[in-house]
């Protein structure tokens, strides 16, 4: 199955019925994990009314509680205050994949055809800016407002220094899926070739190869990152090797974001509604609350906001 944040995926159509099993086996998922940090008489919301477009969303992410951003097909950007969404002018049409920032005033998305779009944390308008590639940008990620990479669909990397984006010289790969760091001699890239790329400040090298395809990378630390993929696939590099830690028996479904708040309380998001947690020692299966795709999962400490298709948006109830 194609990534989550392909702009030719069929999505599955919704199933009747599934919002409100979703809000019920939603209370159960996160309360159930206390590491999340909620306490007592909490709870976990989704929002059913839908007072936003209905698109498919494929990342979310902020720079606190009550900044949060998500964006998603048709150039839906919206914007989270702590008590309600709200729908941004992004200005384009295009498939937006995914959204990042160094601060809540410096905050860039990317889409297809080599859309790049800036917000300066002012308003509701976002700035579009220089393409810096006529292909399908996948994935952001910066250490700081002047170290930024993103990852395409025709597996070039593209760097910001603060001034201009450039193309870096990179091993022959195709189809860059995510990127992710603990520094800025410390980054990591994925693609759907099962290819894993590091880059040490200097130099970009292919550090591991996959059978799968891999979507998604994070980590907590530079020795202590994860990569997940299709079919259930969950990988995890120590520092040193990285090792399978993919369970068939807990998903076989491709798995599309990942984030975690400590070591034993990992949560990775995909198909079909499927999220399964790591523990520390194991990996389970945390429900299948509805059959939308989840595209993107991001936090703040205990504090977790999940997106996907169809207009899928929850987060922990704070």
């Amino acid at each position: 199955m194609e990534p989550f944040k392909s702009d030719n995926l069929q999505i599955p159509e919704s199933i009747t019925g599934s919002i409100l099993v979703g809000f019920i086996f939603l209370i159960g998922i996160f309360p159930a994990c206390t590491d999340l940090g909620q306490e007592a008489g909490e709870s976990s919301s989704l929002v059913t009314d839908f007072p936003w477009p209905k698109e498919d969303y494929n990342a979310v992410w902020g720079s606190a509680r009550n900044n949060v951003f998500t964006v998603g097909t048709n150039g839906v950007i919206l914007h989270y205050d702590g008590s309600k969404w709200s729908e941004m002018k992004s200005g384009v049409t295009v498939t937006l994949t995914d959204i990042w920032g160094s601060s809540e005033n410096n905050i860039f998305a990317i889409g297809s055809v080599g859309t790049l779009l800036h917000y300066n944390g002012n308003g509701l308008e976002w700035e579009k800016m220089e393409k810096p590639s006529d292909q399908n940008l996948n994935s952001i990620w910066g250490s700081a407002e002047d170290n930024i990479f993103i990852v395409s669909e025709g597996g070039s990397i593209l760097h910001y220094n603060g001034t201009a984006w450039n193309e870096m010289t990179t091993p022959g790969v195709q189809q860059l899926q995510d990127v992710w760091g603990s520094s800025a001699e410390d980054v990591f890239a994925v693609g759907r070739e099962g290819k894993i790329l590091y880059y040490d400040g200097s130099d970009w090298e292919i550090i591991a190869s996959d059978k799968a395809p891999l979507y998604s990378v994070w980590g907590r630390s530079g020795e202590n990152v994860y990569a997940t993929g299709s079919d259930g696939t969950i990988l995890h590099f120590d520092g040193t090797d990285w090792k399978d830690m993919t369970i068939r028996s807990v998903t076989d479904k491709g798995l599309y974001g990942i984030w975690g708040n400590a070591d034993n309380n990992i949560f990775a998001v995909g198909v079909d509604g499927t999220i399964v947690r790591f523990n520390g020692s194991d990996w389970s299966r945390e429900g299948n609350f509805l059959k939308q795709n989840l595209a993107g999962i991001w936090g703040l400490r205990e504090h977790v906001f999940v997106v996907g298709s169809n207009g899928t948006i929850f987060r922990n109830q704070d």
